[in-house]
């Protein structure tokens, strides 16, 4: 059995590829590893190639450019493995991995799935996410209080790889954790703290939006200049993701001309209601006068954002 496994769930994506070369008797064993602009004769080699000590073989071609979104696709590449596929050797086991946006129009993806067994591994739901992590939770015999996870969710990413990665960090905490401990235990990045503050802008939710500002101020109090950047990124992406959404544009069609998850898409559009793109157009160049202001020293610049805040929200 040859796969093609997709899709943007990276810890779920690698745990069935392990899985797979745990049912091949291969977990212990390296694999061969082709990426990006492969070499189609050098894959096909090492898929021929007996294997040494071992009844079974494993080659793995990981985000191929003959597939992932925004890479020049190399037909004579995707024909050649298509070769190989009508009759592949049986001892080896093909996984292609795909962990990048990918273009399900590209002829590597249609092509190859009629030889490959096709798993898709998209993105965990909001709700699903929170199942896995209280489940994680009690499974790892920790004990948490309702504050807490309702702020360890917060801070989260959609990302169960990430999560995983906190848990253990966790596991490690004695005793009950609260709502101090999640906050000293699992930060969330500058761009997370930036995107729930515009979210909270273009809400309208001027007391989220002045406390995620105040928040930013206390772990960043010198950056106000990096802080408009990508305040102004969020409103650029915001602004240009309503304007094809408007213009009827599929939430898949706008994931693949930015390359990005289409789950993004699905959450800037949610925070982007009540909205138009000419009401974020006009929000951005606001921001961008502010950052002249400030740039000139005609206004201080965390009462400029401050300001600038409490006036988009109260409208």
């Amino acid at each position: 059995m040859n796969y093609l496994l997709v899709g943007s769930e990276v810890y779920n994506l690698q745990s069935r590829r392990d899985s797979i070369l745990k049912e091949i008797g291969l977990e212990n064993e390296q694999p061969d590893v082709f990426f990006g602009a492969i070499d189609a004769d050098e894959v096909i080699g090492a898929c021929l190639t007996a294997p040494f000590f071992t009844d079974k073989k494993a080659v793995i071609i990981e985000n191929p450019d003959f597939i992932v979104s925004g890479r020049a696709a190399d037909e004579k590449t995707v024909n050649r493995l298509i070769e190989y596929l009508e009759e592949p050797l049986e001892t080896t086991t093909l996984i292609v991995y795909v962990d990048k946006p990918f273009d399900r129009r590209k002829k590597g993806y249609t092509a190859l799935r009629k030889y490959l067994k096709t798993e898709v591994f998209d993105t965990v739901t909001p709700d699903d996410f929170r199942v896995i992590v209280r489940n994680d939770i009690r499974n790892a015999g920790l004990k948490m209080t309702n504050e807490a996870f309702d702020i360890l969710m917060e801070r989260l990413p959609l990302d169960v790889l990430n999560w995983k990665s906190e848990l253990d960090k966790l596991a490690l905490y004695p005793g009950v954790i609260d709502r101090k401990a999640i906050r000293a235990l699992v930060s969330r990045s500058l761009e997370d703290d930036v995107f729930q503050l515009s979210n909270a802008v273009v809400a309208r939710n001027m007391g989220k939006a002045l406390q995620c500002f105040r928040d930013l101020m206390v772990n960043n109090p010198n950056d106000t200049t990096g802080i408009i950047g990508l305040l102004a990124y969020q409103f650029r992406f915001m602004c240009q993701v309503k304007n094809f959404n408007e213009q009827g544009y599929t939430i898949r069609d706008i994931a693949e001309r930015y390359n990005a998850k289409e789950y993004r898409i699905t959450m800037t559009l949610k925070s982007a209601q009540g909205r138009s793109s000419k009401a974020l157009l006009d929000i951005l160049s606001r921001l961008s006068q502010l950052d002249q202001d400030i740039k000139r020293g005609r206004k201080d610049s965390i009462m400029g954002l401050e300001m600038f805040i409490i006036d988009v929200t109260g409208e």
